[in-house]
Formats: C-alpha cells, structure tokens, sequence
C-alpha cells in the first residue's frame, strides 16, 4: 500500500504523506493542517483519478466504518480531512518556479 500520493497542480505540486511510513519529498515544505483542510477538496482531480486517489487515502486511514464507499467523493473527503486532522496524514509542497526564457540580445549586423 502506498504511503504517499502526489496531488494538487503545477505550479503548486502537494504530497499528501502517510506519518508514520511516507516520507515528504527533498525540497518540500509543510503545509499547515488548517490550510490543507481548506484546500483538499481543490487539490485532489475530480472523476475517477481523484476518487482512486481518495479511496487509498481512505484506506490507509483505516476508517473504522468498515467498508468504503466506491465513489461518494464527499465521504472518502471526510475521511481524508479526519486524518489529516489527526495527524495520521500531512501535507508538504513543492513550489515549481515558472521562469522565462532568456531574452535574447540582439547580435552584431
């Protein structure tokens, strides 16, 4: 089972890390709880990938409900919020700088 899942968009890629297998990657920074709490619901795709990518949160969570919904994005998004609420789960970006190409000078005519 996985321990760490790569979410939200360029420029802002977020590491959502299991805290007691994952690790966060070189170069990241914490992102606090209550902002990751805020953003999750942006960060993570709508559709089928982001389900999966709900649906193993919500596994590694270990609800205790038992059995998880196949796709109630609202549920598996609950879960996920819990765990990182409790700190089961926390959350680290890595900023991308977007840079321009270098202008170029004008040569000899």
């Amino acid at each position: 089972m996985r321990s760490t899942w790569r979410v939200g968009s360029f420029p802002e890629e977020v590491w959502i890390v299991e805290s007691s297998h994952g690790r966060a990657p070189v170069g990241s920074h914490p992102v606090p709880p209550a902002v990751a709490l805020a953003r999750l619901d942006d960060w993570i795709p709508s559709g089928s990938l982001g389900t999966t990518v709900l649906r193993e949160i919500a596994e590694a969570a270990g609800d205790p409900r038992g059995a998880l919904p196949r796709s109630d994005r609202a549920v598996l998004l609950s879960i996920a919020r819990t765990g990182i609420s409790r700190g089961r789960f926390s959350t680290h970006s890595v900023r991308h700088p977007l840079t321009a190409p270098a202008k170029q000078q004008p040569g000899p005519e």
